[in-house]
């Protein structure tokens, strides 16, 4: 027995003889030799996996007990497809890899204890037909494995890296630069990346936390998970994943970048905010993520424009993804005394982005938001609306290109400064000259202080308009003033560019003084005793707004009013000389009625005749 325990004794210290006698050779062979004598037939075989120009700069390799095994690479440059760029496709300052021999010998796996990149570089370039400059890459462009065999291979491959392990992978100060030609030019940059992933293992979920600046110059997005990698499918699966976003850093240029039609939206700097999201479940693969659910919200927001005087603040929101269908809970904004509520949903936000949203905004002082400081009409008032919108593309909403809607619109106790519309209007009728001036002489103290004011006060307008391609369609107008009622239907663009045929109609007893002073104001007034005045009105609210009486209208209103009272007159001369001296009794006053029927037809016949040429 002692025999044999002295056996394996002796065998034992063979072995780990042998075993250092190993080490001391691999340690010796490392220590003496020349990595960057290797490094043309490295570059060799990584340009013919890529197909493409490959630089390597210096190779170190290292061993130590402490470390193990270590293999460095610096200025690492990997060349784009010339066909779209002559940049570096990838580019990596220094690459280093510690390899743990002892968790090699002992635990029979391969267990790396660190991988670190330094200030990597990425440029991912889509062309105008939808191809990636990725997609060239000669180990992507080999044929296609039969799925028997893949499926063989990937378990396979399984099987084989089941044991590998990497203690610590951490990338560091990484660029991602992408630019998209497909529709319009667009370009998103990620930049001052961050990257560490601990425990990784193709078998058991590992932790991963980034930090990236993205739109922005500071590292402004924190994101923590745990993954685990499908090698079957090809495909990283996070879960559990919590994200943080302050967008008060975001640059606005960055986010017209990546969405152009955001230019018009007209955004400043700065934004303000926070965004948090958790996910469930999410899945990474060639074919895109896809999202199982996912929660966020967003507090403390505020979002300046150049249209407006003060920034929309305050705002709070919530949001949910389910698959492929985004639903906004609700987001709630103060523009200045009044609010801002909105809500809607996105189906299929990644592809055909159908979206339905409500609008609605209350008491929105239009003095406070609205800048008016240069133009010469101003407008005072509340403005409460609700918008129904939809269509489909987000970056057409940005534009204010919408398909389809409709927008019902209140606007109360306001002014217009510096214009008195009765008056402007009573000014352009031309077949009525100095019309205003004969009403201020010999009107009434009250009225003639209402054609005298500079402004309009205005109690209340009711706008009724649905949407059609980025049109807005006045189905009604009505405006309410202190000295008319004006109605109406038109069209208005989201620029308030506004083309409207309506009428005003001013109050009976106004209108009563007005052909009190004015005979011929009479020809102009409806059977409620009313002056009406047809007009269009167009330009852009409120500074830029012409009011143009019709006069085509009016002129011939005028002329077929004065018109058929003198031929009237006439008639009636005619009529009472065939009538004669003699003419009595009621055989007489049936003739004479009779011939005054008989007058009014042929007037009515003559002006009919006239007006229809």
């Amino acid at each position: 027995m002692k025999k044999i325990l002295k056996i394996i004794l002796v065998i034992a210290l063979i072995v780990v003889g042998l075993c250092v006698l190993a080490g001391v050779v691999l340690f010796f062979v490392v220590k003496n030799i020349d990595a960057n004598k290797l490094r043309p037939q490295i570059t060799s075989q990584i340009e013919e996996a890529l197909g493409r120009a490959t630089k390597i700069g210096d190779l170190d390799v290292g061993i130590s007990l402490a470390q193990g095994l270590s293999v460095s690479v610096s200025d690492v440059s990997i060349a784009d497809d010339a066909a779209f760029s002559t940049k570096p496709f990838v580019s990596v300052a220094k690459l280093s890899l510690g390899l743990d021999l002892v968790g090699m010998i002992v635990k029979r796996q391969v267990s790396i204890s660190g991988i670190e990149i330094k200030s990597p570089h990425i440029s991912l370039i889509r062309n105008e037909e939808g191809v990636f400059n990725f997609q060239s890459l000669a180990v992507l462009t080999k044929g296609a494995t039969p799925a028997s065999s893949a499926s063989a291979s990937s378990s396979a491959v399984t099987a084989g890296v089941a044991v590998l392990l990497v203690k610590n992978i951490a990338l560091r100060d990484g660029v991602l630069h992408f630019e998209d030609h497909l529709d319009e030019d667009k370009i998103l940059q990620i930049t001052k990346a961050d990257l560490s992933i601990a425990d990784f293992s193709l078998l058991n979920p590992f932790k991963v936390q980034l930090r990236a600046a993205v739109l922005s110059d500071a590292q402004n997005v924190k994101v923590t998970s745990f993954a685990t990698i499908d090698v079957l499918h090809a495909a990283g699966i996070l879960k559990n994943l919590h994200a943080d976003i302050d967008l008060s850093t975001m640059d606005v240029k960055a986010v017209s970048g990546i969405l152009p039609s955001m230019a018009q939206a007209k955004l400043q700097n700065p934004l303000k905010g926070s965004f948090a999201c958790d996910a469930d479940e999410i899945t990474l693969s060639a074919q895109g993520a896809a999202i199982k659910k996912l929660d966020g919200q967003l507090t403390a927001g505020e979002l300046k424009t150049s249209y407006l005087k003060v920034p929309l603040a305050n705002i709070e929101g919530k949001m949910q993804i389910v698959g492929s269908d985004l639903t906004i809970d609700s987001v709630l904004g103060k523009l200045g005394q009044g609010e801002v509520h909105f809500k809607g949903t996105i189906k299929d936000y990644l592809a055909t982005q159908d979206y339905h949203f409500i609008v609605s905004a209350d008491n929105i002082s239009v003095a406070e938001v609205v800048h008016q400081g240069n133009q010469d009409i101003s407008l005072e008032g509340l403005v409460s609306a609700q918008s129904i919108i939809q269509g489909k593309i987000l970056e057409k909403l940005a534009a204010l290109d919408f398909d389809s809607g409709n927008v019902t619109f209140r606007f109360k106790d306001g002014k217009l400064r510096n214009i008195n519309v009765l008056r402007v209007v009573l000014d352009k009728m031309s077949m009525l000259p100095d019309l205003t001036a004969k009403l201020l002489q010999t009107l009434p103290e009250n009225y003639k202080a209402q054609l005298e004011q500079n402004d309009t006060t205005i109690s209340a307008v009711d706008l009724d308009m649905d949407i059609q391609s980025g049109q807005m369609n006045i189905r009604s107008a009505k405006a309410q003033t202190d000295v008319f009622t004006l109605t109406g239907k038109g069209s208005m663009d989201f620029h308030l560019n506004t083309q409207m045929e309506a009428r005003i109609a001013i109050p009976q007893d106004l209108s009563k003084s007005m052909m009190g002073a004015v005979e011929e104001l009479k020809f102009l007034a409806n059977n409620d005793g009313q002056i009406v005045i047809p007009l269009t009105i167009e330009g852009k609210i409120p500074d830029r707004l012409k009011y143009l009486p019709d006069l085509d209208y009016l002129g011939r209103q005028l002329f077929e009013t004065q018109g058929r009272q003198e031929l009237g007159r006439l008639l009636d001369k005619v009529l009472k000389q065939d009538n004669g001296p003699g003419a009595r009794g009621t055989e007489g006053q049936a003739d004479s009625s009779a011939k005054a029927s008989q007058g009014e037809a042929i007037v009515n016949s003559v002006l009919d005749a006239i007006f229809k040429k």
